[in-house]
This record gives C-alpha cells, structure tokens and sequence, in this order.
C-alpha cells in the first residue's frame, strides 16, 4: 500500500513509438493507378514489392502483352519513348525472390487526347473569281493541316491557312469554317462561321469539271476524251499503294484520301478528287484530256487549277490547247505563250481570255508532257462565257459514214467505211489506253487483236480526211 501522504500522483508517456507497414512480394499500389484517365503521355511506371526483381509486360490490348523488362531490381520503369495520345494501355508486374514468382493484377491506364485549338480568325470575301479565306494558326501551334467546311459539310483539306474555293455561284450564298488537325489525328473545335455571297456577274459559267464523280483512279471521265499517247507504264508511288497503281493511264482521277496510307501531302484542290498525270516510265509523258465541243458566246474566258507533286524531281510540264475546227491532236494550237508551262508545286490559278475564238465551237485540250517527274494534277476546269453552252449530246455515239456491228457484241465486231474510203483506227478502253492502232484501212474486225477483250466499254477513234470520229463499242459476253 502506499504511504496516505508525501507523494505526488504524475502522467507518463512511454518514449518507444512503433511504426508498422506492410511489406508486399505482390507488386501493388501502380502509378499511375488502375483505371486512371488523361495521363501524360510521358508517364513512368511504378509499383510496391519487397521481391528482388521484376518483369514488365505492357501492350494496348489486355490479351496481348509484350514484355519489355526483365530481371530490374528497380521498381519504377521509363520509357525511352513517350506513350500514343488517347491510347488505353495494359500492364502487368511480376516479382522474383528466391524461386518465388508474384505477379501483379493486371492494370491499366488512358493517356491524355493530344489537344489542338481551332483556327482563329477567319475572315473572307469573293475576290471576283473565286470565295476567298484566311485564317490564322491555332493557339497552341501543333496543327498537321486544316479542314474547311463549306455549308455545314466537310469539304477540302489544305496545309496551309490560306485557300481559294472557285467552285461558287453567282447570287448564291457560302457559309465557311475551318478546323485543325494534329499529327495525332485529333481535331479541333471549329473557327468562328464566316458568310461570302458571289455576287451577280456578267459572263456566266457554262463549264466546270472537278472531277467529282468521276470513279476514283480511274480514267472515266464522262464527255470528256482522255488518252494515253505515251503507252508506257506509271511509276509507283514510294510507300503508297492504289487501284491501277503502275498500269498505263493518261490522266488518272486521283482521290489521295483514299490511297494506303492516305497522301494527306497531296490535297486536291477542291473536294476529294482532282486529276493527276503520273510520270511515265519510260518519259516524257504524252497525256491528252480533251474537253466536249464548247459553243462560245462572248466575253468568254477559261480558268483551272494545277500544281506539280514535287519540285526535286523537276517540274511538270503542262500544254493548254484549243481547236476551232474538230478534236483531231493536230487541230489544236496552244493558248500559252510557252511551249509549255513549269507548273509549281503549291497549287496555282491559271486564267486565259478565249474571247478570240467568241461565237464558235471549240475543243480545250490539257497536255502533260512532263519529262521523268512525278505526277502533275489538275482540277477545277472553268468556262466562262455570255450566252455559250455546252451540247447536251453523247459525243461518242456512232456516226454517219461508218457501221460499227454487232453492238453490243460478245466480243467478235466490225467496223467498216460505208463509201470504202481508208481510215486509221484507235481503239481505247475506260482507262484511256490506246490497245491497237491500225492505219490505211478500209474495214476492221476486233480478231485482229492478239488478245481477247474483256467485259466493258470501249472507244474507237477514226480519223479520217482529217476529221476525227469517237465510236462507243460495248462487249457482253
């Protein structure tokens, strides 16, 4: 018992403290933790473990995992490169002591959406020929290039932030914005809307060609003749791949969208589809587009677009011809001062006066006769002219003076002269392919060919006196 008295009643505290953490084999605890969003794409991995090495597998797919590192006694990993923008990854960590194997769950994490601003500024005006816009650079400077909107639809894609759309109306409204897109494939919020109306004008539009819906890579172009003088194969395009890639053509409706991969490099002009003139192999090219027969009234002028793929390749050498008498090639005389034009590689406008051909019938010719370049490609054909028109005709029926039969035939026909007068013969298919040629005679049968033709359409052109006859032959067998 203590004493009643003489002793004071205190409070200790003991000086031991004792911390107790938990000591895992198991690697736990990841960094970044399962599940987690918008991680920067330059992220480490890291994890918890007492065990004495460790193994990393990591992939974008949870059954498909790569290992990456083996036998670290660290417990944390940096990439030598940085994660995809936007990508979900998967991963896993075992851990190794003595013999002895943990492996972790498997966890996962979503890097961050590479975030691009929209263009600012955007302003425009109709220049007198064409709906003209600018706009400046996105705020954060990361953009690969732009698509412009036109009416709420996507429309065209372009490097640079500038752009010309000659595609407009008279007295028509246009309502414009533009987007931007980064190298990851993220794209931005739209500019503000911006409204150009064209106002009225004097000469009226009575042609354009933008190739639109023509088939894409082929050299289909309805009303149009489209021939390949220089037979010769295409050259391939380094790392892209597309239909008809390499065969003979003349000129090619070039859709670079949908090429593999896509040539986003190359945009056309206006739209999804231009026309391009692959480089011949072996050069120059010899490739002919011929317009249908134009009626001209007055104050009439052309206009297009043309750029070259490539400057160190040399330029592309391009030909405007016209002829006021037939489509014979040797009808036409160049509207160019040149013999031929060096078309630059950044698209450029072309406008010529043809009023000197005013109240008359015409043919327009396009001539590539590039020598070992790429490919030279062209869009947005235009004539104006005050009270012109087009013939609203097929061009390539039959004419009087000839008998082309059975037709359609199963591959067996003939064609004749009805006076028995000699003619040379051309025979092309859809691609602008010239398949036999024949001079001197006075009557033709498709078994002189050395192969047999396959279903299809295809052209036979006559010269004759010089005047120049296009027959359509179907084959159906």
């Amino acid at each position: 018992m203590p004493p009643e008295s003489g002793w004071t009643l205190k409070n200790f505290r003991s000086n031991l403290q004792l911390t107790i953490e938990a000591q895992y084999y198991t690697p736990v605890t990841p960094i970044p933790a399962n599940g987690a969003g918008n991680i920067s794409v330059d992220t480490s991995l890291s994890w918890t473990s007492i065990c004495s090495s460790f193994s990393l597998s990591l992939g974008t797919h949870p059954d498909s995992l790569q290992q990456i590192v083996s036998q670290t006694p660290l417990t944390y990993w940096q990439p030598e490169t940085p994660f995809q923008f936007n990508k979900t990854y998967y991963w896993k960590v075992t851990g190794y002591t003595n013999e002895s194997v943990y492996p972790s769950l498997l966890w996962n994490f979503t890097t961050v959406v590479d975030y691009i601003s929209p263009p600012q500024n955007l302003s425009g005006f109709y220049n007198g020929s064409a709906a003209q816009l600018t706009w400046s650079p996105p705020a954060t400077n990361n953009q690969r290039y732009y698509k412009i909107y036109r009416n709420a639809s996507f429309y065209t894609a372009t490097l640079e932030p500038f752009y010309n759309d000659n595609n407009v109306q008279a007295e028509v409204s246009y309502y414009y914005y533009v987007t931007a897109v980064n190298i990851s494939g993220s794209e931005s919020a739209p500019s503000n809307v911006i409204t150009i109306t064209v106002p009225a004008g004097g000469a009226e539009r009575i042609l354009f060609q933008g190739f639109e819906n023509c088939p894409s890579f082929s050299g289909t172009i309805a009303g149009w003749q489209n021939l390949d003088l220089d037979l010769a194969q295409t050259s391939d395009w380094q790392d892209v791949t597309y239909p008809n890639e390499g065969n003979p053509a003349g000129w090619l409706c070039f859709e670079p969208a949908n090429t593999i991969p896509p040539l986003l490099e190359h945009p056309s002009y206006a739209g999804n589809k231009m026309l391009a003139s692959i480089c011949s192999m072996p050069p120059p090219n010899n490739d002919w587009l011929i317009s249908p027969v134009i009626h001209l009234g007055t104050e009439s002028s052309l206009q297009f677009v043309a750029r070259s793929a490539y400057a160190n390749f040399g330029l592309e050498r391009l030909s405007i011809l016209i002829s006021n008498t037939d489509d014979e090639l040797g009808s036409f005389v160049p509207i160019q001062a040149d013999a031929y034009l060096s078309v630059p590689v950044e698209w450029t406008d072309y406008q010529y006066s043809i009023s000197a051909w005013d109240n008359q019938n015409v043919y327009l010719a396009w001539r590539c006769l590039s020598v070992d370049a790429m490919a030279l490609f062209l869009d947005n054909i235009e004539v104006n002219s005050h009270n012109g028109y087009v013939a609203n005709s097929d061009l390539h029926l039959p004419q009087p003076g000839f008998n082309c039969y059975p037709n359609p035939s199963k591959g067996f026909f003939t064609v004749e002269s009805k006076a028995g007068t000699l003619f040379t013969l051309e025979l092309y298919n859809l691609k602008g392919q010239c398949l036999h040629r024949e001079k001197g005679i006075s009557n033709w049968q498709s078994s002189h060919l050395q192969s047999k033709l396959a279903n299809g359409i295809y052209f036979l052109r006559i010269v004759q006196a010089g005047k120049v006859i296009t027959l359509k032959q179907v084959i159906v067998k």
